[in-house]
């Protein structure tokens, strides 16, 4: 029982260890998080320290929005051009049900 328990312990001990290690390393990504997100505050409301060039990810966050934004605009008239093609079948069929409905008549 003895030698088992010591076995229990030192396992207890490796994964005391672990947690540990692995609650320093999540300790630096949220401190890594908190440097960004504040650099993102700072240059958002223009009171930290002048950048002669933002950094990259504000560069490719701008990037990416003007290619949302180039994409948005060329959906939408892309929905306005299929909306005008309904419009127009819309009227065919109307004209091609009249048509079809007139034709026995003319027989």
């Amino acid at each position: 029982d003895l030698a088992r328990l010591r076995l229990e312990a030192e396992q207890a001990t490796r994964e005391r260890a672990q947690w540990e290690n692995q609650l320093e390393a999540s300790r630096s990504c949220i401190f890594q998080l908190e440097q960004r997100l504040l650099s993102f505050h700072r240059l958002g409301s223009g009171r930290g320290p002048p950048a002669s060039r933002p950094p990259p990810e504000v560069e490719r966050t701008r990037r990416e929005l003007r290619e949302l934004q180039g994409q948005r605009d060329r959906l939408r008239g892309e929905k306005e051009n299929l909306e005008r093609l309904s419009r127009e079948q819309e009227r065919e069929v109307l004209a091609l049900a009249r048509a079809l409905e007139l034709q026995p008549a003319e027989l």
